[in-house]
């Protein structure tokens, strides 16, 4: 099982699948506020234990209006990877990327920013890595 901590902080353990042991790693964004550039950071991690992962990037914002975009992306040691993902009217929006090799001590991050400038426009992203 995977447990989430109430204070948001990171759990890294491992979950039972496939009949072995997965390495998991979760985190839940701190970030209040985006711009219209890609530079807030709304999630962080380093990877432990090097292999192959699915990596999952949820992302939410404050208000309901689809008079603006938001868009995340996902940066591996500062290096975009995949790429940006925009939402017009959903409020959530959940991403996901496969087969992507990861080594320990990677720096994993997500990316964060809206079309109308505004730190008003907040997202709270969580980002999770599961080991295939």
């Amino acid at each position: 099982k995977i447990y989430f901590r109430a204070d948001g902080s990171q759990h890294t353990g491992t979950a039972s699948g496939g009949g072995s042991s997965k390495n998991v790693q979760v985190v839940q964004g701190t970030t209040r506020t985006t711009k219209s550039a890609m530079t807030a950071i709304g999630a962080e991690m380093t990877v432990s234990k090097t292999g192959t992962y699915s990596v999952y990037w949820d992302a939410f914002r404050s208000n309901t209006s689809t008079s603006y975009t938001y868009a995340t992306q996902l940066y591996i040691n500062g290096t975009a990877y995949g790429s940006e993902n925009s939402t017009w009217t959903n409020h959530v929006q959940d991403n996901h990327l496969t087969n992507v090799s990861l080594t320990v001590n990677q720096k994993l991050r997500v990316y964060g920013r809206n079309s109308r400038n505004s730190s008003y426009y907040i997202y709270a992203p969580q980002l999770t890595i599961v080991e295939e």
